[in-house]
């Protein structure tokens, strides 16, 4: 029997003011699946680790459990529940600890796995559903051959009553045979954030939402939104307007995660979240070699625009 809930991640991880304006287009678009009966028992969440990827699993595990199917960011007695760890129908699947060095296991173990089979037979105890979170679903960090291999089946043939959300930054990493079962829900900010891999690189770009900056951040999706119509000048004002403020590529960047979480192509979000990680990474370069603002975000912005001409 899997022993009750859990509490979920930081309390960073499941910051509202930084990170729901980010993944509510992914949050949405599955509360829309669930409306339609259109749904899968195991979704994959695809997103960087602690940039809103476990807000998202956290506000679909209350969306999924929530016995009024009110939608998205409910704040009924089940919801606030699910949110704090304390629902009897969400469950968190970690690594765990070894008992006798104290350190983070390498794996989910097989053991923890067949006690999730064993388990999900069993009816919701209150909510409309029964989920399973398993925060690291990846073959080398978390949902190794042998715990993967024990789950397969239940994933195949789930019962009706259970979803399973697995998440993971690249779903390459995922085993095949566990990822082939799963319907995938990308989140914003995966490419970018592997395109800006430098431990030096902070990942400030929400933060420019939480500092004044939304208004900034809407034109910015405008004039993105005008340049791939093809209105090239609009990237031009946009840099020249951008240059003299705080903050400048971390406000870009920002709209564009945004605006690459709302769209429904999937290339050009992608496309957006590689503009968004050479935005970070050209705005600490340009800050350390003092270089003209205004050339190069235009660059970046005109790098993202013949890439987009030319797909």
């Amino acid at each position: 029997m899997v022993t009750g809930p859990a509490v979920w991640f930081d309390d960073a991880d499941l910051d509202w003011d930084r990170w729901r304006d980010l993944v509510a287009p992914a949050v949405e678009r599955i509360a829309r699946a669930a409306a339609a009966d259109r749904l899968g028992h195991a979704l994959l969440l695809v997103g960087p680790r602690a940039m809103g990827r476990e807000l998202a699993a956290v506000e679909i595990a209350a969306l999924l459990t929530c016995p009024q199917g009110t939608g998205p960011w409910c704040e009924c007695g089940s919801c606030r529940r699910a949110r704090s760890g304390i629902h009897p129908d969400v469950m968190g699947v970690f690594r765990g600890r070894d008992a006798t060095t104290g350190r983070e296991k390498k794996y989910i173990t097989v053991g923890l796995v067949r006690d999730i089979v064993e388990d999900a037979r069993n009816r919701p105890y209150e909510g409309a559903r029964r989920v399973w979170m398993f925060a690291d679903a990846e073959q080398a960090s978390g949902l190794g051959d042998s715990a993967g291999n024990a789950f397969l089946k239940t994933l195949e043939e789930p019962p009706p009553h259970c979803v399973f959300l697995l998440l993971a930054a690249n779903p390459d990493a995922v085993l095949p045979t566990i990822r082939s079962r799963c319907q995938r829900l990308g989140l914003p900010g995966t490419v970018a954030i592997a395109r800006a891999a430098d431990p030096d690189v902070e990942t400030p770009e929400l933060a420019a939402l939480a500092n004044g900056a939304a208004e900034m951040v809407t034109a910015v999706r405008t004039a993105l939104t005008e340049a791939a119509a093809g209105e090239v000048l609009a990237l031009m004002r946009l840099a020249r307007a951008l240059s003299g403020k705080d903050a400048a590529f971390e406000i870009a960047a920002a709209a564009c995660l945004a605006h690459a979480g709302a769209t429904t192509d999937a290339e050009a979000a992608e496309d957006l979240a590689l503009l968004a990680g050479d935005l970070l990474v050209v705005g600490r370069r340009s800050r350390v070699l003092n270089l003209t603002a205004e050339r190069q975000l235009l660059g970046c912005l005109l790098d993202w625009h013949r890439g987009r001409a030319g797909s």
